[in-house]
């Protein structure tokens, strides 16, 4: 088993490069480019182009990005509940990949990246949706007509509480800038996930963000107790209002995996510094767990 100073140095065993979205990859291999999402040189969108951007022709969510005090600490607890396999950026800093599946995937690959919070509090940082034909700058032109910039190098597009959606291009997947990072663990995970099944939002005015992920995600809405779910290509958002006194946050997601004992994988959890918690009925038939980062995860049994 790789060591976590192994793992931080990129020593241990080699496992197969995942997918890459071509589109990352030349990106990353441009000159001076700024990286995933930065806006391609070239003629400026037609009209055409920029209208069509909305609303999205998404494939799903594809990963969520969370900030945690001790990167390694982290890869090696979400590595042992998910993936052991683990990839990492070949340059410093250190940056983590968690992907949500145990084989070889086909494209769109659904993951956990881990970054260092330093001074910033441990969140859920965004999320990603996958976009078919996505022009970066086509989209930036279509979202400042409704008065949205992007925020950083990243395809970043902050709603009206500054949480943030990333969009990137098909067929997705870890960019050329990160690289096998061994395994933290020879045993198998505690579950087998399949991919992403949701994220949760906690804002501060339901009807104003539904109103502004309609304009992203066309698939059909529905309301479950306070929470409003919208379908994303086979993965959902969910919308709910922030409690009282409370800030807006992403504040979880839901991995799907394989059938699982939950007995079996609660002590599981427990051994590793995971506390169970009790889901909301709004939440359906789901494990809910609190990572020693403090962070909330769901995971949702599924048969195929």
């Amino acid at each position: 088993m790789t060591s976590r100073r192994e793992l931080i140095l990129g020593a241990g065993a080699a496992v197969a490069a995942w997918p890459l979205s071509a589109a990352m990859a030349q990106d990353a291999a441009a000159p001076g480019a700024a990286g995933p999402g930065a806006r391609p040189a070239g003629p400026p969108p037609t009209p055409e182009q920029i209208a069509a951007q909305l609303p999205l022709k998404t494939t799903g969510l594809e990963h969520v990005s969370i900030w945690v005090p001790d990167v390694a600490a982290a890869g090696d607890f979400y590595g042992k509940v998910f993936n052991p396999s683990l990839h990492k950026e070949k340059a410093p800093p250190l940056r983590l990949y968690v992907p949500l599946s145990l084989k070889e995937p086909k494209p769109p690959l659904s993951y956990i990246a881990i970054g260092a919070a330093n001074d910033r509090p441990v969140q859920i940082d965004h999320y990603c949706a996958l976009v078919e034909a996505y022009n970066p700058a086509a989209m930036a032109a279509r979202l400042k007509q409704e008065g949205v910039e992007s925020v950083g190098r990243f395809g970043m597009y902050p709603d009206g509480d500054k949480l943030q959606l990333q969009m990137l291009g098909l067929p997705g997947g870890l960019a050329a800038t990160t690289e096998p990072a061994g395994k933290v663990s020879d045993a198998a995970p505690i579950f087998e996930p399949v991919g992403l099944d949701n994220v949760i939002l906690q804002v501060s005015d339901l009807d104003r963000s539904v109103a502004w992920y309609r304009k992203f995600f066309s698939g059909p809405v529905t309301r479950s107790g306070e929470r409003v779910w919208i379908e994303v290509s086979g993965t959902r958002l969910g919308l709910e209002k922030a409690a009282a006194g409370g800030k807006p946050a992403i504040s979880s997601f839901c991995v799907k995996a394989r059938p699982f004992d939950r007995a079996a994988v609660t002590r599981k959890l427990q051994a590793l510094g995971g506390q169970v918690l009790t889901a909301a009925k709004a939440d359906g038939d789901v494990l809910r767990f609190r990572s020693p980062m403090g962070l909330v995860v769901d995971v949702k049994g599924v048969k195929s």
